[in-house]
């Protein structure tokens, strides 16, 4: 966030120095009339980086606040009690999985800050953000449904022991 901070400052001040170096021109000569076209080039060029920016600031909340969910997702995995060693081993492979999921969301992230930061929007990397995200909750759908199994699992037999009192 303090990248974008002095990303955001740098810009102000690009803007503040097109804005006097267009007030301080006059009208004419054609060296001014250059200067002044130039200028508002610069201005809209400012204006579409500065877009392209807010833009990839939202996306890269929206990636942080997946991670976020992951890496809960992760830590309910690690805290949660397990049963047998086959389930065990079934929430090993699934927190592997899970692990593998938030790494490469991690460095898709990092990669779209970079982009951010240079202005330069990669479509590439946006689908390659948006793949790892969709992995990331795939993996964490699965490891519901196993919750959901070992539940089950449990609930069964007490529920078949209340149906025969």
């Amino acid at each position: 966030m303090n990248e974008l901070g002095e990303l955001e400052k740098r810009i102000a001040d690009a803007l503040e120095r097109i804005r006097s170096g267009v007030e301080g021109l006059s009208s004419g000569s054609a060296e001014d009339m250059v200067a002044a076209s130039e200028a508002d080039a610069l201005a809209e060029q400012l204006s579409l980086v500065t877009a392209d920016l807010a833009e990839a600031s939202e996306a890269l909340a929206a990636e942080r606040a997946a991670k976020a969910e992951v890496e809960a997702e992760l830590d309910a995995l690690k805290n949660a009690p397990s049963g047998s060693g086959n389930s065990d081993a079934v929430a090993d492979a699934e927190l592997r999985t899970l692990r593998a999921s938030v790494q490469e969301l991690q460095t898709a992230n990092a990669e779209l800050r970079r982009s951010a930061l240079t202005g330069v929007t990669d479509p590439e990397l946006i689908n390659r953000s948006l793949a790892a995200d969709l992995e990331a909750v795939q993996a964490a759908r699965l490891a519901e449904l196993r919750d959901l199994d070992a539940i089950l699992k449990t609930l069964t037999p007490v529920i078949e022991e209340r149906g025969n009192a």
